[in-house]
């Protein structure tokens, strides 16, 4: 089903995206807060809980009229696979611990699944004209952003602090379709608006 919406651009910026429920929004919230008490003062910039996806096939610059083949491409890769169940299982940061520029959290439950759904979007993609990324998917949740201009004691004080904070899995949740956003980047923030839902059918 193709989410219909009234901006007049002809060119969007698109993803597909696995959406959470309002529920793991909510832990991933106090999840935040409790690592924002350990860090120094304004040294991250944290997602909106709101914001928080599982990035499947980040598109880039698409012509608006281009949504329907887009869909239906994935519609037809996804065929035969069923709804899974993720969960979130640990926290980390990218590059490395000494010099965080990404605080992220990872995903368990069933992977094997998520991987399967990847690589059939990312092979339709493909087949729609899409240029893959290089590196290989690592499946992860972004949270925060560490700002830019921190000494080195600042930034292994943020690793540190991750690295020091227990996860239990947590936010268990039946993955039953995914969703095509466009993003518009404005001075306040990202705002993500979905433009197309694909589910997946039990088999």
């Amino acid at each position: 089903m193709i989410k219909k919406n009234t901006w007049n651009r002809d060119t969007w910026r698109l993803f597909w995206a696995i959406p959470l429920p309002e529920r793991v929004h909510e832990e991933i919230a106090a999840l935040q807060e409790e690592l924002a008490r350990v860090m120094p003062r304004d040294t991250v910039r944290w997602t909106p809980p709101q914001n928080v996806h599982l990035t499947l096939v980040f598109l880039g610059n698409w012509k608006r009229n281009q949504v329907p083949q887009l869909t239906a491409g994935v519609e037809e890769a996804l065929q035969g696979i069923p709804p899974f169940t993720l969960e979130l299982d640990a926290a980390g940061v990218f590059p490395n611990w000494r010099r965080p520029r990404i605080i992220w959290l990872g995903v368990g439950g069933q992977v094997d699944a998520l991987l399967r759904v990847q690589e059939a979007v990312a092979r339709a993609m493909v087949l729609a004209g899409w240029e893959p990324e290089k590196r290989a998917y690592s499946p992860h949740l972004t949270i925060g952003r560490v700002r830019k201009g921190l000494d080195d004691q600042a930034l292994a004080h943020i690793g540190d602090a991750v690295r020091r904070l227990k996860v239990d899995p947590f936010g268990a949740h039946q993955v039953r379709e995914i969703i095509l956003f466009r993003s518009d980047l404005r001075p306040s923030g990202a705002v993500y608006t979905p433009v197309a839902r694909v589910e997946l059918v039990e088999e």
